[in-house]
């Protein structure tokens, strides 16, 4: 099962192809089929962030891979690598046109743990 926060773009560098994101904010209640799920400062401590993908749509093949995690007094932050393919081409000129302004967050939450 996915759970999906919505988040949103803070910045882009189109040279370098990366852009920076406010992933989720924390201590917000996101409701689930399966019950309420709350992301609290610490959660992405263990989080590799190479293994975070950025894609346009949720089933879409990636565009790119995170490249920093940041933990910030408003959330989870993340910083992305965009590919250099036409989707990765595409994804830069939606969010320069501001077309792109957040992100929809899908987390895994099938091994969550149950806690409050």
């Amino acid at each position: 099962m996915d759970l999906q926060l919505d988040g949103r773009i803070l910045g882009f560098d189109e040279e370098k192809r990366e852009i920076d994101v406010l992933l989720l904010p924390w201590d917000t209640d996101a409701e689930q089929a399966d019950g309420v799920h709350r992301f609290g400062r610490g959660a992405f401590a263990d989080v590799d962030p190479k293994r975070i993908v950025l894609r346009q749509r949720h089933q879409d093949p990636p565009t790119g891979r995170g490249i920093a995690l940041s933990d910030e007094d408003d959330g989870q932050h993340a910083r992305f690598k965009i590919s250099k393919t036409l989707a990765g081409d595409e994804q830069l000129a939606l969010i320069r046109d501001e077309v792109e302004t957040g992100i929809s967050v899908g987390f895994d939450v099938s091994d969550n743990r149950k806690e409050r």
